[in-house]
């Protein structure tokens, strides 16, 4: 059994032109069953250490506050540097575990005018949470049919919760469960919300993926002309730790016969 974690950032919905918030990238962190204990528990430990030795009741990391400029939450009046480092370390994780990562990055300034292809998967194209699920999903069955699984293994989805979205997932899963050809979810059996995410390390790992890399590239946006070379300098960072450990880096899919028009919609969104 593999798990994939599944958070965003950036999410405004359908609005496309909210200036503070021009770029949506949507996270997925991939752990086998063998794997996912451990990583949670060394998730836990890095926490505890960096807040004294325990952690706060009900206490969730968001990546927001982490990396606030001085720090919020838990994490409130802490030193920058140390701030930073624990990001870094938490990121570095993820290859040194051997996990993969699979990113949906979109340029809302992109996906505005871009024209989508004709075809109605029960998905909205200019909906950046919508297509970003949808494409989740597709990265998720190729990579458990290829050979980096076992012939038996089988996929469980577990999203960070977001109300206004469950009808969604339960709707469009539900859908490409019973489709035929490339849309067909033969490996992916169950689709799962975590309502606690406090309760959920590695929910938190993504989200922190999720920021970064978002904050990556919104260094192609007028949010960043303000931004001291450091800010600029640790986001590079993150995103080369994280970067290691993306797949389908070029949407290049070996199991499924995704159409041309998805593939070439994907890559036309995520360039500013």
């Amino acid at each position: 059994m593999h798990f994939l974690y599944i958070d965003e950032a950036g999410n405004t919905g359908a609005d496309l032109n909210c200036p503070q918030q021009p770029v949506f990238v949507m996270a997925g962190l991939l752990v086998s069953d063998e794997k996912w204990r451990k990583t949670q528990c060394v998730v836990q430990t890095k926490l505890s250490a960096f807040l004294g030795g325990t952690l706060p009741n009900n206490f969730e990391l968001h990546a927001c506050e982490l990396l606030s400029t001085h720090g919020d939450g838990p994490f409130a009046d802490r030193p920058r540097e140390d701030r930073n480092a624990l990001a870094l370390d938490l990121l570095n994780l993820i290859a040194e575990r051997s996990h993969a990562l699979f990113v949906v990055p979109i340029y809302k300034s992109s996906l505005a005018p871009c024209a989508a292809p004709q075809q109605d998967f029960g998905f909205g194209w200019a909906h950046p949470w919508e297509f970003g699920f949808e494409m989740m999903l597709t990265m998720f069955e190729d990579f458990l049919q290829g050979p980096a699984t076992g012939p038996s293994s089988n996929g469980l989805v577990i999203v960070d919760h977001e109300p206004q979205y469950v009808a969604f997932v339960r709707k469009h899963t539900n859908r490409r469960q019973a489709s035929t050809g490339w849309r067909q979810l033969k490996k992916v059996v169950e689709i799962g919300y975590s309502a606690s995410s406090h309760a959920n390390p590695l929910l938190q790992l993504t989200d922190l993926v999720a920021y970064t890399y978002k904050k990556y590239l919104e260094l192609e946006t007028p949010l960043a002309t303000t931004w001291p070379p450091a800010a600029t300098a640790f986001v590079t960072q993150c995103r080369q730790l994280i970067w290691s450990s993306v797949k389908f880096k070029a949407l290049s899919f070996t199991r499924l016969n995704v159409p041309a028009s998805v593939i070439a919609y994907a890559k036309a969104i995520r360039v500013p």
